[in-house]
């Protein structure tokens, strides 16, 4: 499968609506997802990467027995989020790994990676997800890899959904410049043709609707761009560089038809997110201090220690660095530097220079 099939695959996996669900009650609807996530555990053997968060908790003590293995990665950005994760391991039976990944084996992963990805991909949290299968099929042969991912985009568990519920915006301009603002680092690669089909897919769908409400669109936009061209992919080339196969749960046809009848006001209001898929955390026994954490994601990028490793290559772009630049501007010179692209180049210097 060539790489432009597999983005295919992915962006249009989400597929039209088939099974019908009616919402009934919170403690059927919890047993229903229950039903649906268990479905899914892989057969042969597998390891569950876990932050300690709300989504990959509950696949660990879902999937919990002696033969399976959760996993933490651990990098300068997330010590603060181990805890989380212990809390969590604490109930599981199986077998427990924690992998360090400092700045010296963050840059020479990142060279790895990148010297076998085709294309440009601006999460570098892949560095940390081809890492962990890395070892874990070294040390346990793992077949599968299981991560958490679209939860977040089913069950409304963005930062700015609850900022943008019950906000009327019918003015495509207006919305498109908020919601491209908000994921326009992560979308570095919407470059020439990409950049023209993503304005053209956003135009079809909303251009002449005149009472649409600016989450939707946006819950729109994650589910169907966002999710499928980085942080799905991210995944799906994070474990094929190892021969292993990602297993994302949450993402599945019946789960998305689920969460999508489940009433609005049941996922999110004014100041919470995800609170039905918080209300079946609590049910099935993940620590309340993870299900109300403050939400960080899988934090895995580079640091200004990486830089300062590259700082040579650096220097060839006639780039000095400095050390006061904040995240933003370390992942763009790394992406500058791994990527080699003019396009880049320019993206670059609007940051540092905004």
């Amino acid at each position: 499968m060539t790489e432009e099939e597999v983005r295919f695959y992915l962006f249009f996996r989400y597929f039209p609506k088939s099974i019908k669900y009616k919402y009934t009650n919170l403690p059927e609807e919890i047993n229903k997802l229950e039903d649906m996530l268990l479905y899914q555990e892989p057969k042969e053997k597998y390891a569950i990467l876990c932050s300690g968060g709300v989504d990959s908790s509950i696949l660990a003590l879902l999937y919990n027995n002696p033969n399976s293995i959760i996993c933490f990665v651990g990098t300068p950005h997330n010590k603060e989020e181990k805890k989380y994760f212990d809390l969590v391991a604490s109930k599981f039976k199986g077998t427990i790994e924690v992998i360090d990944i400092p700045d010296d084996i963050f840059y020479i992963k990142s060279q790895e990676v990148y010297k076998q990805i085709p294309s440009l991909i601006n999460d570098p949290a892949v560095i940390g997800v081809y890492t962990a299968t890395q070892y874990l099929k070294a040390k346990h042969n793992i077949k599968y890899l299981v991560v958490g991912e679209y939860a977040d985009e089913l069950f409304y568990g963005y930062w700015l959904y609850p900022e943008l519920f019950k906000i009327i915006l019918p003015d495509f301009e207006r919305i498109f410049k908020i919601v491209y603002a908000h994921c326009n680092f992560c979308f570095i690669d919407l470059l020439g043709t990409e950049r023209i089909r993503f304005n053209q897919m956003w135009k079809e769908k909303y251009l002449n609707t005149t009472n649409n409400s600016i989450l939707e669109i946006q819950v729109w936009f994650d589910r169907f761009l966002f999710a499928p061209e980085i942080v799905l992919y991210k995944n799906y080339i994070g474990t094929k560089l190892n021969k292993v196969k990602c297993v994302m749960p949450y993402y599945n046809p019946r789960i998305s038809e689920f969460a999508d009848n489940i009433p609005i006001e049941k996922h999110i209001n004014e100041i919470e997110t995800k609170i039905f898929l918080k209300e079946f955390a609590i049910k099935i026994g993940v620590p309340k201090e993870c299900v109300y954490r403050t939400k960080t994601g899988f934090s895995c990028y580079p640091t200004i220690e990486v830089l300062n490793i590259m700082k040579e290559d650096i220097k060839k772009e006639g780039i000095e660095v400095n050390s006061k630049w904040n995240w933003k501007e370390v992942n763009a010179v790394w992406s500058l530097l791994i990527w080699k692209k003019e396009e880049v180049k320019d993206i670059l210097n609007e940051t540092i220079c905004s």
